[in-house]
């Protein structure tokens, strides 16, 4: 998923100040995936306690990996999501 055709570049031309990266072996198999919408970034950069907490889930079924999220808190202490990433588990690649 090169260019135009991709996700990512879609979310990032359509919603400004969105970072997006996705990462796949060299057989084309996909590895990690990582995405931050613009509005969010914004958001924490003006309005939320600049403390992030970030979590990891494992999935299960057909597409096992971990899912990782990066979140803030409000001034009403309401969880603010920042970034969400997809990877194979919680090693030193997927974090970084």
């Amino acid at each position: 998923m090169e260019g135009e055709k991709s996700f990512g570049y879609v979310l990032e031309q359509q919603n400004p100040g969105t970072i997006t990266d996705l990462q796949c072996a060299d057989d084309g198999k996909f590895l990690y995936f990582f995405m931050s919408l613009g509005a969010s970034v914004r958001g924490f950069r003006r309005c939320m306690r600049h403390v992030v907490a970030v979590d990891g889930t494992h999935l299960k079924g057909r597409f096992e990996g971990t899912m990782f999220v990066a979140t803030a808190q409000d001034g009403n202490e309401h969880v603010y999501p920042i970034a969400f990433g997809y990877g194979d588990s919680e090693n030193n690649l997927s974090w970084e």
